[in-house]
């Protein structure tokens, strides 16, 4: 019984020793304006930044409620607290850009789409920037009516409530979009994507189906949802080459992934289409630096294809064929560089796809079927999930050498990485009876990787 108490106490201890910053945001009905009231104590940061330094520009005012003073200068507000805690409210003004026109250009910026209101959180958010493991920052909106906010932080239980802690940098990219939406929540495989449509797709209810089927291919990959929460932000742009011409990854806060889509578009071709798979399959593994772009964008590229078909969205064959036309492009495109130094789209992305294949292929072999290249990403959600990164290729290979009780990512690199030629997988391909006739892929049963070749491929079911 004593003990119990003793834990008791502990809990509480923490509990109360943990610091919670409040932030209190409003919006006027136009979106046009916002007010954030951001309330600190006991330990009050010095000064608070935005991500992007064209933050300043929209900021109208900045006053201190209560005792105390505040001070922008050299794009930091300092806070000068007279007692041990500090009120102020920041007034910013939201001047978007529209959409129409170039819209590459303006995505990174504000915007407003249909009267709906998108902002990078870098330009818009004045925080700490570090936070400490105890440290919180509880951000609730208040909203017109009608109107709703999609975020990509933690939701507590309130309605448009949400919580930052420090697990991810301040600078990481993120966006918010507030707008006369209703977020919804798809449950897929143990995760929940929190999607938003703006711009008015709510009309297109055919946009939620498309989404599910290529997450749920992805969670075939190892059996789940890679993760236990996503935002996902839907952005029509009108009339572009294909259904959906851009699509990225955000890591602020909890990852999320953004999709501008020509709205125009018959579903089919969004069901067709390749992006969503790839885009949800960068949610496997945690935030990998820019410079080792051919690894993230890799793994993307060959499981867009591998957990389409393990999802019945493509055959066999179709998988096998998209994956040797993009070795020939990848090869085609080689510019001479390493491909840890690649700058050319097809040697990166492909080059990437084959250094995957290889170390599936190599795992497989060595273990009878019992390890694969989906077995170390799902180890090191098990292990790692805590840490988002960035991770440098050769740690995360040095990882998976220790999952596997090998060298074959540390051979992978030294082999393949560091290399002024396309990865060599004409062998491997030969071997999994993948044989090519006039550019066209036939698969061979015979041939003596031929069982391993279908367990990468083979259909499952969750």
């Amino acid at each position: 019984m004593l003990r119990v108490l003793l834990l008791l106490l502990v809990m509480v201890a923490s509990a109360r020793a943990e610091t919670l910053h409040q932030y209190h945001v409003s919006f006027n009905r136009s979106l046009s304006e916002s007010v954030t009231q951001a309330c600190f104590s006991g330990e009050i940061p010095a000064f608070l930044v935005a991500a992007d330094f064209k933050a300043h520009r929209l900021l109208q005012d900045i006053r201190v409620e209560g005792p105390g003073r505040v001070e922008l200068k050299h794009g930091r507000i300092n806070l000068y607290p007279a007692s041990d805690s500090l009120c102020l409210s920041i007034v910013q003004s939201l001047k978007p850009l529209n959409l129409r026109g170039n819209w590459r250009n303006k995505r990174r910026d504000l915007f407003k789409v249909k009267g709906d209101l998108v902002m990078p959180v870098a330009l818009w958010l004045w925080r700490p920037v570090r936070l400490a493991a105890d440290e919180v920052i509880e951000l609730r909106f208040e909203l017109p009516q009608a109107i709703n906010v999609s975020a990509p932080w933690p939701q507590l239980a309130q309605r448009n409530h949400f919580r930052i802690n420090g697990k991810t940098p301040y600078n990481w990219s993120g966006r918010i979009a507030i707008g006369a939406f209703t977020p919804k929540r798809l449950r897929v495989a143990g995760g929940d994507l929190w999607v938003a449509l703006t711009g008015g797709l709510e009309r297109r209810r055919s946009m939620l189906p498309w989404l599910e089927q290529a997450a749920s291919a992805v969670a075939t990959v190892y059996g789940r949802f890679p993760l236990d929460s996503a935002q996902i932000l839907v952005i029509p742009v009108g009339p572009d080459k294909e259904a959906v011409p851009w699509a990225e990854v955000q890591r602020q806060g909890q990852p999320a992934i953004h999709f501008f889509v020509d709205q125009q578009r018959p579903i089919q071709e969004f069901r067709r289409d390749w992006t969503a798979a790839h885009e949800f399959s960068h949610l496997l593994h945690p935030y990998i630096l820019r410079s080792d772009a051919w690894l993230y964008e890799g793994i993307a590229s060959y499981y867009q294809n591998i957990a389409r078909a393990r999802a019945g969205m493509l055959s066999e064959r179709q998988a096998w064929q998209k994956l040797y036309d993009g070795f020939e492009r990848g090869r085609k495109g080689l510019a001479s560089e390493m491909l840890q130094d690649a700058s050319g789209y097809m040697q990166m992305y492909w080059g990437g796809a084959a250094i995957a294949l290889l170390a599936d292929v190599q795992l497989r072999q060595r273990s009878d079927n019992q390890q694969s290249l989906a077995l170390m990403l799902q180890q090191l959600r098990q292990c790692c999930g805590d840490n988002p990164g960035p991770w440098s290729a050769r740690h995360l290979f040095r990882q998976f050498d220790q999952f596997s009780d090998s060298r074959i990512f540390s051979r992978l690199y030294r082999d393949q990485v560091i290399n002024r030629r396309f990865p060599q997988v004409a062998r491997v391909l030969n071997q999994l009876g993948v044989k090519v006739r006039g550019g066209r892929v036939e698969l061979d049963n015979r041939a003596p990787l031929a069982g391993l070749r279908r367990a990468i491929t083979q259909k499952t079911s969750l």
